[in-house]
């Protein structure tokens, strides 16, 4: 297990991480898209970088004043990546279904999540 500090370092190079209460690991939906996502407590996506986007995708809300200072803490100024905030329920759905399924419900003016 490393700290929050360290876990930037992990963030940044998109590599697994175990930090207290906070992960970071690779995921590959059934639509193709592979995702690196820096969750939570397990379940709660703070910050996903999408390959098929070719950019982050950061949690415009904290959730909780502890899973706020998790996000200042391991992702910092993660100024590697293009990043767009977007609201949690986008963050929710990318997480299951990768970026094409997810944009697609967005372009169709459809609920996301």
């Amino acid at each position: 297990m490393i700290t929050h500090i360290q876990a930037q370092d992990r963030v940044n190079n998109l590599q697994p991480f175990k930090a207290h209460n906070v992960s970071g690991h690779r995921h590959s939906p059934a639509q193709g898209d592979t995702l690196y996502i820096v969750m939570s407590y397990d379940w709660y996506p703070i910050w996903i970088y999408s390959t098929e986007a070719g950019c982050a995708f950061r949690n415009e809300d904290g959730y909780s004043p502890t899973t706020k200072k998790q996000m200042s803490r391991v992702l910092g100024p993660v100024n590697r990546f293009h990043e767009r905030v977007m609201p949690r329920s986008f963050m929710e759905t990318l997480a299951i279904y990768g970026y094409p399924y997810t944009s697609k419900l967005r372009m169709e003016g459809r609920k996301v999540a």
